[in-house]
């Protein structure tokens, strides 16, 4: 597999925030052995470009798994959603009755066919929320039980099911069906051993590699409404699920959270920008112009955000969701035309980091802007016994007492996030 060595060099150098040149190598001949979101991974590298790359790209690979866990706490993390993954079976359940079978991926269930699959099993995982193509013949059977369209592409959206009265979510393949993936898993062995070389892999995400893209629902617009996509200069909100963050309770037990409602919205930004003082009004794709018909910009003009976010000082931009009668079905039950916007984060832009939970909660109160409702402060051993016990508490009535999309936590910093869906709300809604 050859992919172009700068691009994904330079997004490795930016994802971890270091300084990077952009090198010019004149042909991309350099293999990177699967996705870079998180993980330098191994690099294979010509002898003729060992000179001009920056030193610690060549490091031996006794290094690079020093540097792949490299982490600042002092800076929220740049999540990157891994919709394909590699991950052990950690349990087989049965339902003899009905013949159905389920493995055990962390904090994910999965039915499966019987006897297919063995405890400690390595296995290629599509989260919810994965587009598979239809040109990728490996999925043909999926496709043609059930068709859906994404960017105007045929293929496979993986959704939660009730099987047997258990919630299952996702779907596996035997990590052999993948012969680009067993290539990774092999070198990645070869050149760290077979443990860490394991863990390698295992923190890495091939849906680029595989052509499988996250699932989302269209919004249409005019595009000579939009200026292009949002500023680069503010994160992007993306809260990490629960079931994903190994030993949650064993790392984070003691942290205490602000808990919030998950709503079921449009990510939403007004921000004041840096450069000229202007204030713009961003949806997680575009950046759109004022012309009177943008649903953004008439929810953000009604409660006065512009006028409002001016008053606070300094650049930042206010991220939150709008939610209202015409947007995702109305899951939430508003009253028809009825629409609004609500706060879950500050981002400071000056200092590229969140406002605390606090300082986030007191603006919002002193210049009258809506906060997504607050559960309550609790550490989050003392909220949920484990994981399961976390999963049946997302469950719940949301704000206009229909059945909630489930829980989001926030360290009291506010660099730090988790989300835990509701079962009921994912099958309910068909997610």
């Amino acid at each position: 597999m050859s992919r172009s060595f700068t691009d994904h060099v330079y997004k490795f150098a930016l994802h971890k925030g270091r300084s990077f040149q952009k090198l010019q190598t004149g042909h991309p001949t350099v293999h990177i052995l699967g996705p870079q979101s998180d993980y330098l991974a191994i690099l294979t590298l010509p002898t003729n470009l060992r000179k001009v790359v920056h030193p610690f790209l060549v490091k031996p690979p006794s290094i690079i798994k020093k540097m792949a866990s490299y982490d600042d706490d002092s800076q929220p993390p740049r999540h990157t959603r891994k919709l394909v993954t590699v991950r052990r079976v950690t349990g087989i359940k049965k339902d003899k009755k009905r013949r159905h079978e389920f493995v055990c991926l962390d904090g994910w269930t999965v039915d499966v066919a019987p006897k297919r699959y063995h405890e400690g099993d390595f296995v290629v995982f599509f989260e919810i929320d994965s587009f598979l193509p239809k040109s990728d013949g490996r999925y043909w059977e999926l496709v043609a039980h059930e068709k859906s369209v994404l960017d105007g592409k045929e293929g496979y959206r993986v959704k939660s099911r009730r099987v047997s009265n258990r919630i299952c979510q996702g779907l596996v393949f035997p990590l052999n069906d993948f012969d680009e993936i067993s290539e990774v898993w092999d070198k990645s062995i070869e050149a760290l051993g077979e443990e860490e070389g394991r863990k390698a892999v295992m923190a890495m995400s091939f849906e680029e590699m595989l052509g499988v893209k996250k699932y989302v629902v269209e919004m249409d617009y005019d595009p000579h409404a939009s200026l292009g996509p949002p500023p680069g200069f503010i994160l992007q909100p993306a809260w990490e699920r629960a079931q994903n963050i190994g030993d949650l309770f064993r790392t984070r037990g003691d942290t205490t959270y602000q808990i919030t409602e998950k709503l079921d919205g449009w990510k939403c930004k007004d921000a004041m920008e840096k450069t000229d003082g202007r204030v713009g009004v961003c949806s997680r794709t575009q950046d759109w112009l004022e012309n009177g018909e943008n649903l953004f910009w008439k929810v953000a003009l009604e409660l006065r955000l512009p006028e409002k976010i001016q008053k606070v000082g300094g650049d930042i931009a206010i991220q939150g969701e709008i939610v209202g009668s015409t947007i995702m079905g109305n899951s939430m039950g508003f009253a028809e035309g009825e629409h609004t916007f609500l706060v879950f984060a500050i981002w400071d832009i000056a200092q590229q980091r969140y406002m605390s939970a606090r300082q986030t909660w007191d603006i919002c109160e002193k210049l009258e802007i809506p906060h997504t409702p607050v559960i309550g402060y609790r550490k989050l051993n003392q909220f949920a016994s484990d994981l399961q016990d976390l999963v049946d508490k997302a469950e719940g009535k949301g704000m206009k007492g229909q059945l909630r999309e489930g829980l989001v936590f926030k360290t009291m910093d506010g660099q730090r996030q988790f989300k835990v869906i509701s079962n009921s709300w994912l099958v309910q809604r068909g997610e």
